[in-house]
């Protein structure tokens, strides 16, 4: 989920299984800052496995859509917390091979994503439920090659070369 809707950790621990819907992809998200509320689409490839979770979630009635776990990986019946969060995005970046990898990187990947597939940043702002495209700036990781492959494809001002 934080991979493909860029939202903030804790607005990723704060969703309860209720804040899925299914029919339409929608996840409403409450903001960590601001108290503002938002609904984010889940990419339909990022929506089979929210839904298998959905289905084997252990305590459907408890509330949260994430549950912390035992070392052993043991389900217990309680909200994972954003700090547990945080050390599971650590530990399974490290054994992919990854080095560190925070849940924000998340937010900065989906972000530069969004730009370099060429969704307007106005859009890219009100997704991520910023308050400032200035802020969505300083998410963009977009390099050099990238300006140049735009500028590639640009056509000819004058027509045919």
């Amino acid at each position: 989920v934080l991979f493909s809707t860029g939202i903030r950790r804790a607005e990723c621990v704060g969703l309860a299984p209720s804040d899925y819907d299914p029919a339409t992809g929608a996840l409403h998200v409450r903001l960590a800052k601001g108290g503002r509320q938002r609904h984010v689409t889940v990419p339909s490839w990022a929506r089979p496995p929210l839904l298998a979770w959905l289905d084997a979630h252990p305590f459907p009635t408890l509330g949260a859509l994430w549950v912390a776990c035992t070392a052993p990986g043991r389900p217990l019946p309680r909200a994972l917390g954003w700090s547990a969060l945080g050390a599971i995005c650590t530990r399974w970046a490290r054994r992919a091979g990854l080095g560190e990898l925070h849940p924000h990187d998340a937010r900065r990947t989906v972000a530069t994503r969004m730009l370099r597939a060429g969704i307007d940043p106005l859009q890219v702002k009100h997704h991520l439920g910023h308050a400032s495209v200035t802020t969505t700036q300083r998410y963009d990781l977009r390099t050099a090659d990238d300006c140049a492959g735009a500028l590639e494809r640009l056509p000819c001002p004058w027509g045919t070369p």
